[in-house]
């Protein structure tokens, strides 16, 4: 089986830490994502729960990325026909309960068509979720445009469970950076502008918000564009956004953090 795509993250709602792949044999399929989750909050001596979850039968799930909510772990991922014809970005809610004990995992999913493209479920990390809020899921889907989804899941009946939206954010307008030149005579590299960077962060300080980054070209180099997205109305608005290039240098392939009091940083 080929593995290429690990990413790993801390639940502090159960203290465990899971760490997840995605496999498959052959481009024809199966497509598989698999988890490991650790039996303990010692993730070096406290063992492993392992999981593997069929993503697609044809479809390969490239880009998964995971992300933690309050009612279980989220997974989206881009899914390609034969792992080359895209058809959509598809979601994953999978029940935290059963993952803690060994037991059989409880997943739901949606597939979204192919104007949705990497798709990223917000990560609660530093602040409290209202209870019963539905986990957010954000995407950008034009140079002026980002859409929001909301995934409403019921574990007791997993069949009711809805996936609603897109809600549209209107944003400045930005142009795609392309590649990035390294000195000469190095290999042009890609700054996947055309994608949210890994994670979509939640905060409730000062207000409850979805903060996100991409990279842009700014002045003819790549440069961070990030948003704050205010999301305690009906409906979501831009709040406050920038983009860092304080020089000449191309700045790509960036994640946020955001911390309890609503202060936020960037590594690239």
């Amino acid at each position: 089986m080929l593995f290429r795509s690990p990413t790993v993250v801390y639940d502090q709602y159960s203290g465990r830490w899971i760490v997840s792949d995605f496999a498959f044999s052959s481009m024809s399929g199966p497509f598989s994502q698999c988890l490991a989750v650790s039996k303990t909050t010692d993730p070096v001596s406290g063992g492993w729960w392992t999981y593997k979850i069929t993503a697609g039968t044809t479809d390969m799930n490239d880009f998964p990325k995971m992300s933690v909510w309050p009612d279980g772990i989220y997974m989206t991922a881009n899914m390609f026909r034969g792992g080359s014809i895209y058809v959509g970005a598809k979601v994953w809610a999978i029940d935290r309960t059963p993952l803690l004990s060994g037991s059989s995992a409880s997943v739901v999913s949606f597939q979204l068509g192919s104007q949705a493209y990497s798709l990223l479920a917000a990560n609660a990390r530093a602040t409290a979720v209202p209870a019963g809020t539905a986990p957010y899921l954000l995407t950008l889907q034009s140079s002026t445009t980002l859409n929001l989804y909301r995934m409403n899941v019921n574990w007791a009946s997993p069949a009711s469970t809805t996936l609603t939206g897109p809600q549209s954010i209107v944003i400045p307008s930005y142009t795609q950076p392309g590649s990035v030149t390294q000195p000469t005579p190095g290999e042009w590299l890609d700054a996947m502008g055309d994608r949210l960077m890994n994670k979509v962060q939640y905060s409730s300080q000062p207000f409850p918000s979805l903060w996100a980054l991409h990279t842009v070209k700014s002045n003819g180099v790549a440069a961070l564009r990030w948003y704050q997205i205010r999301v305690d109305g009906s409906s979501p608005a831009l709040a406050q956004r920038s983009t860092y290039q304080p020089d000449t240098t191309s700045r790509w392939m960036g994640s946020l953090a955001v911390d309890k009091l609503g202060d936020m940083a960037i590594g690239y």
